[in-house]
């Protein structure tokens, strides 16, 4: 069974492989024989481009092709649903595929982006569909022939990444800040970090894109290396940034690969960010972490009982972890043997 996943553009978001990495991982592990393609996920976001270079993009998912089902992935439910989307899901549609909603989420989660994006699921119908927050499922499942109340797919790190220890780094952090400064770090303390109390100046979470955000991120230029014995490593999500946007402070790190990410918040004592998917994978290791975000997205760590990172430094529970994916996991075998896929036994699948 071939699936073609249409993959987010990691360069300028590395975080959205992580739960790429995790359809992946449950589309090969419960479907027998299953190949997981990639697709072209246009780029208009990553550059930002006018309606002009919109134009001259030549987009590749349009074209289905020979596969059995079309994938898409993560929070696509938005104003630019239609745009992106609307020409491969009707040829898929059209042709016959199978087509899969998984990890899926909204932006605004108001009036005027529901009716744009119901129009187009009205008419193609899904045959699987998994959100990744309770809102989300109450507004769309209603259109797919199936459709499951889950949670992130990029909870399921821990199953799909196993990674390695990193010794001679410890002790260290992770400080991930796109979007605004990074707190106060001068007092942080090994014994705070492990008691989990409050370690660091607190700070309000901030947008995505607001100006006082923003600027707060221009103009925080400073930061020690190290506090007490811990290191600070600081990863930036947004590979494809302006290297003045990205490397002014010591320890920055940047890679176009997904996995040494993963590897640093798995060995991490703790991660403090603005970047949702960091928190979220540290949290599904079952390390620490503390998300300053100011988002509808947030809405992803409820499903999974993770909200209080919001509030403050946050250890999930990963034995409730486990029981969640597992019922996710029993229901995706459950209805893609009901559409008449080829499924692994639970003995050998995910």
């Amino acid at each position: 069974m071939k699936f073609l996943l249409i993959d987010s553009n990691t360069t300028s978001n590395i975080g959205n492989a992580f739960f790429y990495e995790g359809v992946r991982y449950a589309l090969k592990h419960t479907v027998a024989g299953a190949q997981v393609l990639d697709g072209a996920f246009p780029p208009y976001n990553a550059y930002r481009l006018s309606p002009k270079q919109e134009s001259l993009y030549f987009n590749y998912a349009d074209y289905v092709g020979d596969v059995d089902a079309l994938v898409i992935a993560g929070p696509v439910l938005d104003s630019r649903f239609e745009d992106f989307f609307g020409p491969a899901l009707r040829r898929a549609r059209k042709d016959g595929k199978k087509i899969f909603l998984l990890s899926a989420g909204a932006r605004k989660y108001d009036q005027e982006e529901f009716e744009h994006c119901s129009k187009l699921l009205k008419e193609v119908q899904p045959d699987v569909f998994i959100s990744r927050d309770h809102d989300t499922f109450q507004q769309y499942g209603q259109f797919a022939k199936h459709a499951y109340d889950g949670m992130c797919f990029a909870f399921f790190v821990a199953e799909y990444y196993q990674g390695y220890e990193t010794p001679a780094l410890q002790p260290y952090m992770a400080s991930t800040f796109d979007f605004g400064a990074e707190p106060d770090l001068t007092k942080l303390q090994v014994s705070d970090i492990e008691a989990m109390t409050a370690i660091v100046g607190e700070k309000k979470g901030g947008k995505t894109r607001s100006l006082k955000g923003n600027l707060s991120f221009l103009f925080d230029r400073k930061g020690p290396d190290s506090v007490n014995g811990i290191r600070i490593v600081r990863p930036a999500h947004k590979p494809l940034r302006s290297k003045y946007m990205i490397f002014f402070k010591k320890n920055t790190f940047v890679a176009f690969n997904h996995e040494p990410y993963l590897n640093l918040y798995k060995n991490a004592k703790l991660t403090l960010t603005d970047r949702l998917h960091a928190a979220v994978v540290t949290l599904a290791f079952g390390n620490p972490a503390r998300l300053y975000l100011s988002s509808n997205r947030t809405r992803l760590l409820e499903a999974a009982g993770c909200e209080a990172a919001t509030k403050g430094i946050w250890k999930a529970d990963l034995a409730a972890l486990a029981a969640q994916r597992q019922l996710q996991k029993n229901w995706l075998r459950q209805t893609l043997s009901a559409i008449g896929m080829p499924v692994t036994s639970e003995a050998h699948g995910v």
